[in-house]
């Protein structure tokens, strides 16, 4: 027996409210332990407290700054300080922070906090900075246009021409050329703008606090959409007699359905006017025709286009780099640490367990015995101390020695060897110069290969919108990154994590591929075929109507829609309504606070919107299941309510309230789509 199910979105309005969108601002110091990039538990516990701000908000950024103190080199610094930084970073899209999100930098010992040479000083300077921007909402009006702004699609069309669009939910729109005119009667050309809202789920119905009602009569919803234009922020009327063709797909057509049109009524709910314009149910080939044949002076146009591959730059170690001077061993020996003696302890007589041994047992006679013992001990101890003392004082001695003499190495070696380090370091910038620009050549030729290959009407549009920065990049000849080739540089051997993790090479050769797409001729030939296809395609409409083959895979054949034309000047909803008798059975929702509340029925698309001054309650058919979800904003935060009642005669409920977030709250809205 299958259960119809009644879902119902309550929402509660508080005194407490704050500005739209605010921003705000969180930073983080998270600290690591000597030579270490493992996250502590305490810097664990602050990054999870971040990740639980960012469910509240609804947009965010996140600034990642690694850091060391002042031991060890300023390039193993620089490493270090990057590791931390990518630890942080992979802890948090590990728990589900999009990467886009994240920016990362590091900076070695370059942004010192303190620089006195002590633990405590180096403890504070071993760190993460983690900065966390964000908004949010502070009230349910605010959380209305968070979510209505989450459904707006917008697309550009050339005002002379016209244009075909669709939509996420499938919804095509068919806009005549010249359809638009200012207000006030100023002339109009060029580009505008459209944005289109569609309420087929039920979370865009609750965004756009909408309803389905009629003169007191419940109406079943194939669902509704918006459309408006502007052109630089200005809004446009549609031309009399102009129309625009909307198609609404739908599984289950009715074709009893007739058009509604919407204007807000001071209450905040939908006053529907039912329109003379009939709705057409349409199969889905008669919407999604097949097109035309392709123009063959289109598919030509990238037949003679050339890319200049640059010769091969050769492998590194034939770069024949000039030799490295010698750095000397400091004459100076380093001395062991000495070993601390360990302190006596005293010890106490204890009584035997044996007869005859309790017997003889003299316990002042013992006692004197292992103290004279002890004494002896104490003795050793203080000469041993002595002498570790004194040996400490000849190995702090030692240290400095050592430490100047390796420093003054160090300067001598670099002064000497200067002059061959920066023509290493040039020799090696002017061969990543070749590296890039090949590997770019190479890129942007497989690009090319592909037009060439594919230009056909099923795959045109995929093919003009190449994004070859999302394919999988091949190091064609790259064996080193921009960081092991400077350890190279300085004669010394890599560190295997650098090697696995530096990623600069990648980097810089896309930003060289991005320099040479743009010089070579190649995006002005991609975009003259883009202008001779749309040119196509706007004289060819009614047969361009195709959905992609993943969709029309995923409908099957069982997909129809439903076709009716805007004719309205001023831009309003356009709702797919037909009649629906409701229950007898009375549903009502209990709060002190002020109730704005949403009626589903799925099976039978209806929703009812009561705002804040109407009445909190409705009749049901008999046996409906009725599934509600509550919010409301508090003193704590966002609230959250959930549950199911299946009302019988007069029925009363009061939702119980949990601590959320507006995450939460946003993915319950969600399921309400099935």
């Amino acid at each position: 027996m299958n259960v119809k199910t009644i879902c119902l979105l309550l929402f509660f309005q508080s005194i407490f409210t704050s500005l739209l969108f605010a921003q705000q601002s969180v930073e983080y110091q998270l600290y690591f332990d000597h030579d270490e990039d493992r996250l502590s538990k305490t810097a664990s516990n602050d990054l999870d407290a971040l990740i639980q701000l960012t469910h509240n908000a609804t947009s965010y950024t996140i600034d990642i700054k690694g850091h060391t103190d002042q031991d060890g080199s300023n390039a193993y610094n620089e490493a270090l300080s990057q590791r931390r930084s990518l630890s942080v970073a992979n802890y948090l899209t590990g728990r589900g922070i999009d990467a886009q999100f994240i920016s990362r930098s590091h900076f070695g010992e370059r942004q010192l906090l303190e620089t006195v040479d002590s633990d405590q000083a180096k403890a504070v300077n071993r760190r993460v900075e983690v900065l966390l921007t964000y908004e949010t909402v502070g009230s349910i009006s605010e959380l209305y246009d968070y979510l209505a702004e989450q459904n707006k699609q917008s697309f550009v069309i050339n005002w002379e021409e016209g244009g075909e669009l669709q939509a996420r939910d499938g919804s095509i729109v068919h806009i005549p050329g010249q359809a638009f005119e200012h207000p006030d009667g100023r002339p109009l050309s060029g580009e505008i703008d459209i944005t289109i809202e569609e309420a087929i789920r039920p979370s865009a119905m609750i965004a756009h606090q909408l309803n389905t009602a009629h003169n007191g009569q419940s109406l079943s919803t194939g669902g509704m959409i918006r459309i408006t234009a502007t052109a630089d922020g200005e809004p446009l009327l549609l031309t009399s007699g102009k129309a625009m063709d909307v198609f609404v797909p739908t599984t289950e057509p009715n074709q009893a359905m007739n058009l509604y049109n919407g204007q807000r009524n001071p209450d905040g709910t939908i006053a529907w006017e039912q329109l003379e314009e009939p709705v057409e149910v349409l199969s889905n080939e008669e919407v999604t025709a097949e097109p035309l044949p392709f123009p063959e002076e289109i598919l030509g146009m990238m037949d003679d286009f050339q890319i200049d591959v640059p010769p091969h730059p050769g492998k590194v170690r034939d770069l024949n780099l000039p030799a490295l001077l010698e750095k000397p061993q400091p004459t100076t020996k380093r001395m062991a640490k000495p070993y601390k003696p360990g302190e006596p302890k005293r010890q106490y007589a204890k009584k035997p367990t044996g007869l005859f041994a309790k017997m003889k047992y003299n316990e002042k006679e013992e006692q004197k015995k292992l103290d004279e013992q002890y004494e002896k001990r104490v003795q050793k101890y203080e000469q041993r101390m002595k002498s570790y003392e004194a040996a400490m004082v000849r190995y702090e001695q030692n240290g400095k020695e050592y430490a100047a003499e390796m420093a003054q190495i160090e300067e001598d070696y670099l002064r000497d060897n200067g002059k061959i380090i920066q023509k290493r370091r040039e020799m090696i910038a002017a061969y990543l110069e070749r590296c890039y620009a090949l590997e770019a050549a190479l890129r942007l030729q497989n690009q090319v290969k592909q037009f060439q290959k594919g230009l056909d009407a099923s795959t045109i549009q995929e093919k003009l919108y190449p994004d070859y920065r999302k394919k999988k990049r091949t190091a064609y000849f790259f064996n080193y990154s921009l960081v092991a080739l400077d350890f190279h540089a300085r004669g010394e051997q890599m560190p295997r994590w650098e090697e696995a993790r530096y990623s600069d090479y990648r980097i810089q050769a896309s930003r060289a591929a991005d320099k040479l797409y743009g010089k070579s001729g190649f995006a002005e030939k991609v975009n003259d075929i883009r202008s001779a296809y749309s040119a196509y395609k706007r004289k060819n409409h009614l047969h361009l109507r195709k959905q992609s083959q993943k969709e029309i895979q995923q409908m099957g054949k069982s997909i129809q829609y439903y076709g009716f034309k805007i004719t309205q000047p001023e831009p309003s909803w356009c709702n797919i309504d037909t009649p629906l008798p409701m229950g007898k059975e009375l549903l009502a929702f209990t709060n002190g606070s002020a109730i704005e509340l949403f009626t589903f029925l799925p099976r039978q698309k209806v929703v009812n919107y009561f705002p804040l001054k109407l009445k909190k309650s409705a009749l049901y058919p008999s046996g409906e299941k009725v599934h509600y979800i509550a919010f409301q904003y508090s003193s704590r935060g966002v609230e959250l309510a959930q549950g199911e009642v299946v009302p019988k005669g007069r029925s009363f409920v009061e939702p119980k309230f949990a601590l959320s977030t507006l995450k939460a709250v946003k993915e319950a809205i969600e399921k309400l789509n099935g």
